[in-house]
């Protein structure tokens, strides 16, 4: 297995929101994440992008456990949130350099996940001017 998902548990003061979740995957393969309101679909995926801490489990892709090291994480793993984090009256660049240093943006933009996504196309432009689709990207 390429991924796997193993037995995360996750509360918030006295409840429990996750219990046990277990899953895999191999590459080329999808998941699909359902269930009702408050049940924690949000709050797992907030796990495995490393945003919120897990109670336990671990997440592990090609042999290496994610959730211990936010390095190989970032690596591996991108999240996009329901609404949009990006900051309105800046541009495209100016919300990147938010997240990555000067040399990983400049990497992931000739020849990374930024350039596969064709960011350079729209850097300049001002976020209050995107469609919704370049704000997903």
């Amino acid at each position: 297995m390429d991924l796997t998902i193993n037995h995360i548990k996750k509360g918030f003061k006295n409840k429990s929101v996750l219990e046990d979740i277990t899953f895999s995957a191999n590459r080329g393969e999808c998941i699909g994440i359902l269930g009702g309101n408050g049940c924690g679909k949000t709050t797992l995926l907030s796990i495995l992008a490393g945003t919120v801490s897990a109670d336990g489990g671990s997440f592990c892709w090609g042999g290496k456990e994610l959730l211990a090291s936010k390095e190989p994480r970032s690596k591996v793993v991108g999240y996009v949130p329901q609404g949009t984090p990006l900051f309105e009256e800046l541009t495209a660049k100016d919300n990147l350099r938010l997240w990555y240093d000067r040399k990983e943006m400049l990497h992931q933009l000739k020849g990374g996940v930024l350039e596969l996504l064709g960011i350079h196309e729209f850097l300049s432009v001002p976020v209050s001017k995107m469609s919704g689709g370049m704000k997903k990207r």
